[in-house]
């Protein structure tokens, strides 16, 4: 009896041994794999790379959440970002942040979520980009990696500056800042001075923007060696100084800019430069110069399929070209802008196609723990028991499992409304999108056609119908960008209305006063209220105002059963002896047919000025 005890001891112990040996050899062959890999991708030897990542993968359970692992899906995502496919590099981030998640390492979790973001929103997914940046940063929130949290806020600022929320991006490029002056990396320093400048230039602030490209500029001994950043902050600096018209120190900027990038062949630079140079003499009239640099930079996008850069470059050729040309290409760019935003909306389709399937696997994977815990408990119970106990706990069982079916069935119909739900805002956004497209290029029609007709009135008929178009485009531009296709931000979109009318007639000394509630409205009410306040401005503008000096005032209020608008004017007033309801004034009738269109009660006054107000009815 001895003897049998002494040997199954022995047998036990030397397949202890053999497991403990088997699994040391295995832990030695994946960290040999990672550095393998690691080396690898350091040489950029790509067929090594992925031979042995592939193999790694291959050979590896997907239950193993070894840090190797994690560090070999880090790798494998940071292969895809270079080779630019998106969607598998965000399928790795996602799996190598569930294994620090899982380990509770919240540094190397909120890194790969700071990836993970990065990537959406380079796919102009702005909103999930935003969530897993605030992700990233709760994960950080108990670390001192000051790096790490500039770069989540450097993100968000550029997430707010793609959203046009421009308080936002400013705040949190600031953040950023305010965080690498801590860090002294001047190289991190002048990229949040260079963003902010972005963001200030997009405002039309140009001296605010000019400030900030100059500071960053300042930064002479690091620019020595980081010519490409010197380039894009000269071609920056050059730009706003074009749009605020000062071009004293133009095209010599312009040109330092290009002289840098060609030194470096920075194709993606050198497209941007012959940009700006190409619009700089288009300005001056001098289209053959400008045709030189617009094809050059036409002929580059083309070279690496940098197909947004080319439908730009082709944009700003139409008013160059003779008729015929530009509505060929007009055409041309409306199929490119399809063609480049199917390719977005595959890549968004993709990643959020991860990001569902890795979801549903991890809810199966705990509804299959908890029904092993849950079968195990029973079987527990069951040994211990009576037959009545037994008895009673089939019953609870049979009623859990009626619920739980009725549950996944209540699941698996809200998750199919939701997917439809989403493919029908997906067909929303694609036609509100299709739609700013084309008015994009009737207005390029028009624009054309004020080229070929010198008359100062038809030119000025041509853009009001150009202001027109354009409150038209806003509302699908907005809609499309916007998360809910079906509302639309009231006071962003009547401040754009502002500025696109104020910049059309130059008029320095008009002032607004204005009282807009901070309300979202359906496109049915939004589009009318925009072309009567488009309508009310060009006519102010054009009429009221003899000495180009006067103030502007307009209401927007949500009150209990109606909407107010007011639209006032300190200038001339309208004639003694007019009359708004038989007048045949086109304005004023485009005005008085819009209201009836939403049952709005039209009431104009003339007294000290014009006061146009509106009551629209919310049912």
């Amino acid at each position: 009896m001895k003897l049998v005890s002494f040997k199954m001891f022995f047998l036990f112990f030397i397949f202890t041994l053999f497991c403990f040996t088997e699994n040391d050899s295995l832990t030695v062959k994946n960290e040999k794999n990672l550095d393998y890999i690691r080396v690898a991708y350091k040489e950029k030897n790509w067929v090594l790379f992925n031979k042995i990542r592939l193999q790694h993968l291959n050979s590896i359970s997907s239950k193993n959440l070894s840090n190797t692992n994690a560090l070999i899906f880090d790798f494998s995502a940071a292969y895809f970002r270079k080779v630019n496919k998106l969607d598998s590099a965000f399928y790795y981030y996602q799996k190598s942040f569930k294994i620090y998640n899982n380990k509770k390492d919240s540094l190397k979790a909120g890194r790969m979520l700071l990836n993970m973001a990065i990537i959406q929103k380079n796919v102009f997914n702005f909103k999930e980009s935003e969530t897993n940046s605030l992700r990233a940063l709760d994960y950080l929130k108990n670390q001192k990696k000051d790096r790490e949290k500039s770069s989540i806020y450097n993100n968000l600022g550029i997430i707010y500056y793609g959203l046009q929320d421009y308080k936002n991006a400013i705040k949190y490029h600031n953040k950023a800042l305010i965080i690498r002056k801590k860090i002294k990396n001047d190289k991190l320093i002048i990229s949040s001075l260079n963003n902010i400048a972005n963001v200030y230039k997009e405002k039309k602030e140009y001296d605010r923007a000019i400030i900030l490209y100059k500071k960053a500029l300042g930064f002479k001994d690091v620019l020595k060696t980081k010519l490409k950043t010197k380039a894009t902050l000269l071609d920056n600096y050059a730009h706003t100084l074009f749009l605020k018209k000062e071009n004293t120190n133009l095209p010599k900027l312009f040109l330092k800019a290009l002289q840098i990038r060609d030194s470096l062949n920075d194709i993606p630079g050198k497209i941007v430069s012959n940009m700006h140079l190409g619009v700089y003499y288009t300005s001056l009239g001098e289209n053959k110069l400008a045709l030189q640099f617009l094809n050059k930079a036409k002929k580059l996008a083309k070279s690496i399929n940098y197909v947004k850069d080319e439908i730009e470059v082709m944009e700003l050729l139409l008013p160059i070209y003779p008729k015929k040309q530009a509505l060929k290409e007009a055409k041309l760019i409306i199929f490119k802008k399809d063609s480049i935003q199917k390719q977005e909306r595959n890549i968004k389709e993709s990643i959020s196609r991860v990001k569902f399937e890795s979801s549903e696997k991890e809810k199966e994977n705990l509804e299959l723990k908890a029904e092993k815990a849950t079968q195990k408990l029973l079987t527990q119970r069951a040994n211990t028991r009576n037959w009545l106990l037994l008895v009673g706990l089939a019953v609870v069982g049979l009623i859990s499992f009626v619920l739980y079916r009725r549950y996944k069935a209540e699941t698996k119909a809200k998750t199919t409304i939701a997917n439809q739900k989403e493919v029908i805002e997906n067909l929303q956004k694609e036609l509100h999108h299709r739609i700013k497209n084309n008015l994009s290029v009737i207005n390029t029609f028009i624009e054309v056609a004020k080229e070929e007709f010198t008359g100062e009135n038809v030119a000025d008929k041509l853009t009001e119908i150009q202001n027109r178009v354009y409150s038209i485009n806003q509302i699908h531009k907005q809609l499309y960008k916007n998360k809910d296709v079906t509302q639309l931000k009231v006071k962003n979109y009547i401040n754009i209305l502002i500025k696109n009318v104020t910049n059309t007639y130059a008029k320095k000394n008009i002032t607004f006063k204005n009282n807009i509630d901070n309300i979202s409205l359906n496109p049915a009410i939004s589009f009318p209220i925009g072309q009567i306040i488009n309508e009310f401005l060009t006519n102010t503008f054009k009429y009221a105002f003899l000495d180009d000096k006067g103030t502007i005032s307009i209401t927007f209020k949500e009150e209990k059963e109606n909407y107010l608008l007011k639209l006032t004017d300190n200038g001339k007033g309208l004639p003694a002896n007019f009359n708004f309801k038989e007048t045949t004034t086109f304005g004023f009738r485009i005005m008085q047919l819009l209201t009836q269109q939403i049952n709005g009660i039209f009431t104009l006054e003339s007294k000290n000025g014009v006061q146009l107000t509106i009551n629209i009815p919310k049912k």
